[in-house]
């Protein structure tokens, strides 16, 4: 059930929406692409695909591309081997941009229905987006990792508030 729910996640982390709260025109397209990006990656399989378009810092921090890419390969396999699919999503505007260390952030809630060997799960959670301030190509972290430990995003992007409230992140059967 443990890999089941970590490959739930790893589905739930590409499959998102953007829109444009308080973002330019420009920048809610270029994050939609982004996340249409991850979200083809996933579903043809292309955990290279997937690293493409997650943060660089966190590449970094987890051990590199190389390491991140082997474990999604592992969630993909995971996902493939129990059929799992999307229900339905709604997703919510991004939060206004914070700017930390040369970067803009933004998080985007969402809520996902997932079915694997005919079980239905919702999952109610969120994802980082990061792009330099400057301008520049926006890029994922998800969100599960960072409900667990929410001074990551503090810790790759110093000047982000440590205190910062994301929103939950839970899965539950339905």
């Amino acid at each position: 059930m443990k890999r089941f729910l970590a490959t739930l996640l790893l589905a739930i982390q590409v499959s998102l929406p953007a829109f444009g709260a308080d973002l330019s025109t420009k920048d809610a397209a270029a994050l939609t692409e982004v996340i249409d990006q991850c979200n083809a990656a996933f579903f043809r399989s292309d955990a290279s695909g997937i690293a493409d378009v997650t943060a660089d810092r966190l590449l970094q921090a987890v051990g590199g591309r190389d390491k991140y890419v082997e474990s999604v390969q592992g969630g993909i396999k995971a996902a493939q081997s129990t059929g799992l699919k999307l229900v339905s999503h709604h997703g919510e505007p991004p939060t206004a941009p914070v700017k930390a260390d040369g970067f803009l952030i933004v998080i985007v809630k969402e809520t996902n229905v997932m079915e694997a060997r005919g079980k239905q799960f919702r999952s109610e959670g969120f994802t980082v987006a990061v792009r330099p301030a400057a301008g520049g190509r926006w890029k994922l972290i998800g969100g599960n990792g960072i409900s667990q430990n929410p001074g990551i995003v503090a810790m790759l992007y110093p000047g982000f508030p440590a205190d910062y409230k994301f929103p939950p992140y839970t899965t539950t059967p339905l």
